[in-house]
């Protein structure tokens, strides 16, 4: 979100009047974390991990066998197989025996021992590349590329996640997002390069604040999305209090200057509708608080509950 864009508004109500100022832009780019960039827990399966069964069990049997494992193990199903097939075919076929079987015999086990580990090693070679391979795309497909966190599809996912969990606990779950104060003022005077330094540090300041419990994502330019979980009015509060002063504590280096930058918060408690619905309405209501912190004076925390 922008400080000059409106709040979501969910289908049939009306749009608040326009944010005046600041921000705008921020690169749209898709996923640190604490002080470092790591991948964030998986989202379960059903939400989106486009993963097979079969791949699933090909690597938790290569991962337990590893290449020369998995190696040998061709090799010797390889060559039990061409051993017992020309036993097989001698004995069906009633083929007489003597040297030339002796010597077929002795091929059927000679070759598969000599020539399977040179294809085998080849093929899981292949194998490793394509594991790497899929899990940097899936690394990609999740995260945001200018701050290393989980990206917009993520922390929805994550979201969604998370009010299925409620719906069965009945425990209310806190949405936060959280907007860089005239971000539009910095790209403007200082360049998008500036910027884009300015997003990475705010969200390396965030999540070094953050609980192992929540969850934080790119929500899409100078927004941030957080998700706590088991959390009341206090709870939220503290937390976004926590961002909010990690961010402004220090100005931002950047070149020769030092960038007081500040966040502004919204957040919403979801407490009942734990399905799509409360969601929509969650979210709606975590922007409309933001909207309330902006107009407020920014560099400010501003919450909505639900009604019981």
């Amino acid at each position: 979100m922008t400080d000059t864009a409106t709040p979501r508004a969910l289908p049939g109500e009306p749009l608040p009047a326009p944010r005046t100022a600041d921000t705008a832009r921020g690169s749209r780019l898709a996923p640190p974390a604490r002080d470092t960039v790591e991948s964030p827990p998986e989202v379960p399966m059903a939400l989106g991990a486009a993963e097979s069964a079969r791949l699933r069990q090909l690597r938790w049997w290569y991962g337990r066998l590893g290449k020369h494992g998995s190696a040998a193990l061709m090799t010797a199903v390889t060559t039990a197989v061409s051993v017992s097939s020309t036993v097989i075919t001698q004995s069906l076929f009633a083929l007489p025996t003597g040297r030339g079987y002796e010597i077929g015999l002795v091929v059927a086990t000679v070759v598969p021992l000599v020539v399977t580990p040179i294809l085998a090693y080849g093929l899981l070679h292949l194998i490793d590349h394509l594991f790497a391979l899929e899990t940097q795309l899936r690394h990609q497909a999740w995260h945001d590329v200018l701050t290393g966190l989980p990206n917009r599809r993520w922390i929805l996912a994550r979201l969604e996640a998370g009010i299925a969990d409620s719906a069965r606990t009945k425990r209310p779950i806190g949405v936060l997002i959280v907007d860089v104060d005239r971000f539009k003022v910095i790209n403007d005077q200082l360049g998008h390069q500036a910027g884009d330094v300015v997003l990475r540090e705010v969200a390396r300041r965030i999540r070094r604040v953050l609980r192992r419990n929540d969850f934080l994502g790119r929500y899409g330019g100078e927004e941030f999305l957080l998700v706590t979980h088991d959390v009341d009015a206090e709870a939220i509060r503290h937390c976004a209090e926590r961002v909010r002063a990690a961010v402004a504590g220090q100005p931002i280096p950047y070149l020769q200057a030092r960038l007081p930058v500040t966040v502004s918060v919204g957040g919403a408690i979801i407490t009942r509708r734990f399905d799509a619905a409360g969601m929509a309405h969650g979210l709606h209501d975590a922007d409309r608080a933001l909207y309330m912190a902006k107009a407020g004076g920014r560099n400010r925390v501003e919450l909505i509950r639900q009604p019981a």
